[in-house]
C-alpha cells in the first residue's frame, strides 16, 4: 500500500511544482501590463511552454499510474483476504517476506 501511496504521491508532487513554476511565470508577465502588445507575446510564450511541459509529463503518467493501481490493488486484496481469514479462521497473512 505504501508504494501506491508514494507513486501517487510522487505524481502529484510533480504536477503541482510544474504548475507552480509556470504560475510565478505568469505573473512574471504583468510587469509588461503597460505594454499590451508585448503582455500578450509573453503570456502566449509562457502558455505555450506550459502546455509543452505538460505534455512532457504527462507521457510519464502510466509510469506512475500502472504501479499505484497495482500495488493498490493488491493492497486491497490482502486487506480483503485477512479480513474474511479472520471470519472464516483461515490462516492471516502478515505482509511480512
Amino acid at each position: 500500500m505504501g508504494i501506491s501511496l508514494l507513486c501517487y504521491i510522487i505524481w502529484q508532487v510533480s504536477q503541482m511544482l510544474t504548475r507552480q513554476n509556470f504560475e510565478f511565470q505568469r505573473a512574471d508577465v504583468f510587469r509588461y501590463e503597460e505594454n499590451a502588445r508585448q503582455f500578450n507575446e509573453e503570456w502566449e510564450a509562457v502558455a505555450r511552454r506550459h502546455a509543452i511541459a505538460q505534455q512532457k509529463i504527462i507521457r510519464c503518467w502510466p509510469y506512475f499510474f500502472l504501479p499505484s493501481v497495482v500495488f493498490g490493488l493488491a493492497a486491497g486484496g490482502l486487506l480483503v483476504y485477512n479480513a474474511l481469514a479472520g471470519a472464516f479462521g483461515w490462516p492471516q497473512t502478515t505482509g511480512q517476506l
